[in-house]
């Protein structure tokens, strides 16, 4: 099963000293802190359904429903905002259609083109801490990359930077930055992914049993 989430986590560079950014004078809302994710202190229901979000993050604010491109036989895209933290998350999945598989956090409002997008992705009033860097925003984003991500190239051949943590032979956390249609970085995307059949169906019940190491115990 291939489950997902938007947001990201970043690890400091071999030896490299942390740049002096905003520090935080209270709890921020989302923590990211290696390989876990929290947001109030609570594992994020990453694999799980909607019930689960609104316990943990309360009623969505609006939903999108959006057939795939040249494929009107697949299940639709639903699309759910919460607009008060700046966050979506998406059913990608035919054979997983009842469970998320992506969420996204912005920390300022991409730049938006009526005629390509049908809903208007705001900036919410969460808080981001990336540790041990310090609040996340957008212009601690750039040092954040070159600190924390390397440099890839996507399937479209443009370069795409991203971090990948894998937690054990069958289970990653997978991290990506945002940008908007201007190329401007506005937020994070986290995808947790694992195997149907594993113990850690879910990245709450994965971050539970990892260890001091962000590994898991393999089969």
């Amino acid at each position: 099963m291939h489950l997902g989430i938007l947001i990201a986590v970043a690890t400091a560079g071999s030896g490299a000293r942390p740049p002096e950014l905003m520090r935080s004078t209270k709890a921020a809302d989302w923590v990211f802190d290696r390989c876990k994710v929290t947001y109030k202190g609570t594992p994020l229901p990453l694999g799980m359904g909607l019930p689960e979000f609104i316990r943990l993050f309360g009623p969505p604010s609006d939903s999108l429903i959006t057939p795939w491109p040249g494929h009107p036989g697949r299940t639709p895209i639903k699309t759910y905002f919460w607009d008060n933290m700046g966050m979506r998350t998406r059913f990608f999945s035919d054979a997983h259609a009842d469970l998320f598989g992506g969420v996204e956090l912005s920390f300022r409002e991409p730049f938006w083109n009526p005629r390509m997008h049908k809903r208007r992705f705001v900036r919410g009033t969460s808080t981001l801490e990336f540790r041990p860097f310090g609040l996340l925003d957008s212009n601690s984003m750039k040092t954040v990359m070159d600190q924390g991500f390397k440099p890839g190239h996507a399937p479209n051949a443009k370069e795409s930077e991203y971090l990948d943590l894998r937690l054990n032979k069958e289970s990653m956390l997978s991290l990506l930055p945002l940008k908007d249609d201007h190329f401007k970085y506005y937020g994070l995307s986290i995808y947790y992914e694992a195997p149907d059949d594993s113990r850690f169906r879910n990245y709450a019940e994965a971050q539970r049993a990892m260890d001091a190491s962000c590994r898991l115990p393999d089969r």
